[in-house]
């Protein structure tokens, strides 16, 4: 994360480990509720469609695809 990010690296390296050990808990009640398949297969639709509203809304310069910038 330091050679991503490194004037972020110190502030934000807890967040992930952070949301992982708190969404357990919760997911494994759910998962408990409906099933794991049916909770793994919605979690796999969730992200899917959250990683295409990512690509759509970040700038698209970032990703080199941009036709009008030259």
């Amino acid at each position: 994360m330091k050679t991503q990010f490194p004037e972020h690296a110190a502030n934000l390296a807890f967040l992930g480990p952070l949301v992982g050990s708190v969404a357990r808990p919760l997911g494994g009640k759910i998962a408990d509720k409906v099933g794991g398949t049916r909770m793994t297969f919605w979690n796999f639709a969730a992200m899917g469609l959250a990683t295409i509203a990512v690509i759509h809304f970040v700038d698209e310069r970032r990703f080199g695809a941009s036709s009008s910038c030259s």
